[in-house]
């Protein structure tokens, strides 16, 4: 699905998915990452995914971790209890 939004977006300027959406089925595949990769995968403006952001930590989804490796990085993750069934490849 996310494959189908991303071609339809760069060929017809058109989402299928919400920016919330494209961020947790990417965070479910890929783990955590970086905020700036999920703010791009989420495809909207600096401040438009900062609201996104903010709805996924007050529903639990979410969570934002500072990177061992560097502190100066936010790492977000899916919290591993919400219930979002495998992807099957």
């Amino acid at each position: 699905m996310a494959d189908l939004d991303e071609k339809l977006h760069l060929q017809r300027n058109i989402r299928l998915l919400t920016p919330e959406a494209r961020v947790l089925i990417h965070l479910k595949l890929n783990g955590s990452v970086p905020v700036t990769t999920a703010m791009q995968v989420a495809g909207t403006s600096y401040r438009g995914f900062y609201a996104v952001l903010e709805r996924l930590k007050q529903a639990g989804i979410v969570a934002t971790v500072k990177d061992p490796q560097d502190q100066r990085v936010r790492r977000l993750s899916l919290d591993p209890s919400i219930p979002i069934s495998p992807v099957n490849r």
